[in-house]
């Protein structure tokens, strides 16, 4: 009996299969009487502009989007090499997140984002102690202007990348040089839009108006914030594996398990101070959640991990019950 509980934090193949069915299941009622409203898809930069589509196509294309978030996830934890052979947990984890919250059913371009920012983190893993990784620097750098065309708040991590480059020991005058070019290569193609149609100040407007930062509102919507927290307290377990398990893995390995949480870190204030804007940063948390949670569960096979997949189950089950 022990031994099948412990076993729980790594579900084999057909019970992976069963559970990512039983998170597809969480969107039937939202393709059965979806929120309000035409769905959307917003372009932030240049100038903030929405694109109106079906609500159903939005669904669909954030499903989509999903799934192939959850493979990109399973993909980099290969790459890293955090696990050593593919495995469903990464995709049930964030694909179990993002069902449970609608702040993730319906964000099309954190989703985006997201896709770009698994980009990011397989090309920062091929810096190690390579100071002349200036076309990684400059790829990465540009990847992430261009995900801040859909949220803003991805140039946050411009100078985390920087951060992260020291940690991979791999930043150099010519690094921070390359990445600031890619920063200038997407910003070059803005203001060649901004000319020839005239409109620096409606850009001006709506930088202004994304980087407004606001508090959560606690009085009419507790339950969100509350969620959060709890992603936050599950994926603390996570890093703390890491460094109970650190010895075992390569130095290779260990600097990209300090880029990972110096990532978690930095998207703490964009969820404790939102953009005024709506958009929400959540995919980013459920990214770092499901990759420290997915090394858990991968790791090794006890009760305490056991308890820990059981436990994400119920508490999104229940925030896909009330939120």
């Amino acid at each position: 009996m022990k031994n099948a509980f412990v076993n729980i934090a790594r579900p084999n193949t057909p019970v992976s299969i069963l559970l990512l069915m039983g998170c597809l299941a969480m969107w039937l009622p939202d393709f059965l009487m979806p929120a309000a409203g035409t769905g959307s898809l917003t372009i932030s930069l240049p100038i903030s502009y929405t694109f109106h589509i079906n609500i159903y196509l939005q669904l669909a294309a954030t499903l989509g989007m999903t799934l192939l978030n959850g493979f990109s996830i399973s993909g980099l934890l290969l790459k890293f090499g955090i696990q050593r052979k593919w495995s469903i947990v990464p995709l049930l984890l964030y694909a179990l997140f993002i069902s449970a919250c609608p702040a993730g059913r319906y964000a099309l371009e954190a989703q985006l984002s997201v896709l770009l920012f698994t980009g990011i983190l397989a090309l920062t893993r091929t810096m190690f102690k390579d100071i002349w990784s200036v076309e990684q620097a400059y790829l990465a750098t540009l990847l992430a202007t261009v995900a801040a065309m859909f949220m803003p708040d991805m140039l946050w991590f411009i100078p985390v990348m920087w951060i992260a480059f020291m940690l991979e020991r791999a930043f150099s005058l010519r690094v921070l040089l390359a990445s600031l070019i890619g920063v200038c290569t997407v910003l070059v193609f803005w203001m060649a839009y901004l000319a020839w149609y005239h409109c620096f100040d409606l850009f001006a407007d709506a930088l202004t108006g994304m980087y407004r930062r606001t508090l959560p509102d606690l009085a009419n919507d507790y339950s969100q914030p509350i969620y959060f927290l709890l992603l936050l307290f599950c994926g603390s377990f996570g890093i703390i594996s890491y460094y109970s398990n650190i010895y075992r893995e390569s130095t290779s390995t260990r600097a990209i398990v300090a880029v990972t949480i110096l990532c978690s870190f930095a998207t703490v204030p964009l969820l404790a101070f939102p953009a005024s804007n709506g958009l929400s940063v959540f995919p980013l948390l459920a990214l770092w959640v499901s990759i420290h949670g997915a090394y858990l569960c991968l790791s090794g096979q006890t009760v305490s991990r056991s308890v820990w997949f059981l436990f994400m189950l119920t508490v999104n089950i229940a925030a896909w019950l009330i939120l």
